[in-house]
């Protein structure tokens, strides 16, 4: 992969890319600030406050089409690539 794309509220609200120098980014979930880790090709939540921690729990993820999520803070991390383009969408 090559981009992490961030949804907050089933929006796409940050896009940011994987290849850059390893950065720690902080955005805004429904009850406060999630620390999203991105260091040599992964990704992963260091801290949020929801209450069980589980997105924390997950660890890292490095491939194309991984996710990560907090369904408290209504927060989806996606790992994408040009394998992972999407060409269309029904309704």
């Amino acid at each position: 992969p090559d981009k992490i794309e961030i949804y907050l509220d089933n929006k796409l609200t940050y896009r940011y890319n994987i290849t850059d120098a390893e950065k720690i980014y902080s955005v805004n979930g429904k009850d406060g600030r999630i620390k999203i880790d991105v260091r040599g090709g992964t990704v992963r939540v260091l801290e949020s406050p929801c209450r069980n921690k589980l997105c924390v729990k997950q660890g890292a993820v490095s491939q194309n089409g991984d996710v990560l999520v907090c369904l408290p803070e209504k927060m989806v991390i996606k790992l994408t690539g040009a394998e992972n383009e999407v060409d269309g969408v029904l309704k």
